[in-house]
């Protein structure tokens, strides 16, 4: 087991116990309780754990909120559509693309429409709804319907986006974190969203910048396996240079004309 692969279950275990004591996670994974305090040390300044005497607690400040899709979408609503037009001048035409069922996502699609030969693929209803009566050639999922997420969910969904691969995914999140990376609080989403990155060549990440420096619930994906993120607002310079080191590309209105995507 690699490193991030315990640290990963060290966090599903903290987020179902909301406890844990060194000398049990040091006999679990068969390490030396030193190694589990450092990773517990990890774990606190990525915000998920307090360090206590002999183990840690969970923080009752992370994000667990699954907020309404209709309440979502009035949220920052000038941010998201900065990062949407910004995403739409990125994605080329014929081309192809996954989707999430985010609100600033949904945006992102409404501005592609406009492209020639774009095929999506979505478990998000609202973006199917607003994508029916354009050119874009339009693939759902199917699936449960989530009447709170405005998306279909479960094991047929699923499946039908592991039947496919695309050139792009389109995602969202509740929170990133410079440690942990990105993170959501819907573990049913995750999966899904976990299942476009893996079949996907490039992975873009649209996200406001209030989500900068937060821990959600559900561990998304590392920084690493990001292709580029676009924001409203140009991060902190240890953001931009963690981005560098992990060859990810940055995209937001502050950048000049001729520096898009980072290069």
């Amino acid at each position: 087991m690699t490193i991030q692969q315990r640290l990963e279950e060290i966090r599903k275990i903290v987020k179902n116990e909301t406890r844990v004591v060194v000398s049990e996670l040091s006999r679990q994974f068969d390490v030396t309780e030193e190694t589990i305090r450092r990773d517990l040390y990890k774990l606190e300044t990525e915000g998920l754990v307090t360090r206590t005497y002999g183990g840690a607690i969970l923080n009752q400040n992370i994000t667990y909120e699954n907020i309404d899709y209709r309440r979502r979408e009035k949220t920052n609503p000038e941010e998201k559509r900065e990062i949407a037009a910004l995403a739409a001048s990125v994605v080329p035409w014929n081309t192809t693309v996954c989707a999430d069922g985010s609100s600033t996502v949904a945006e992102a699609l409404k501005m592609l429409s406009a492209h020639e030969g774009i095929t999506v693929l979505t478990y998000s209803i609202k973006a199917i709804e607003n994508l029916a009566d354009t050119k874009i050639r339009l693939v759902s999922t199917g699936g449960i319907v989530n009447s709170n997420t405005c998306a279909f969910e479960g094991m047929v969904t699923k499946k039908i986006i592991e039947s496919f691969n695309t050139e792009f995914a389109l995602l969202s999140c509740k929170a990133i974190n410079l440690d942990g990376g990105v993170y959501d609080s819907n573990e049913e989403e995750v999966e899904l969203k976990k299942r476009m990155i893996d079949h996907a060549s490039k992975t873009i990440l649209l996200v406001d910048s209030s989500k900068f420096d937060r821990i959600a619930f559900a561990h998304m994906v590392d920084l690493e396996r990001l292709y580029m993120l676009i924001t409203d607002k140009r991060p902190s310079d240890k953001w931009c240079d963690r981005l560098r080191k992990n060859g990810v590309k940055l995209l937001c209105p502050e950048q000049e004309e001729g520096s898009r995507g980072g290069e």
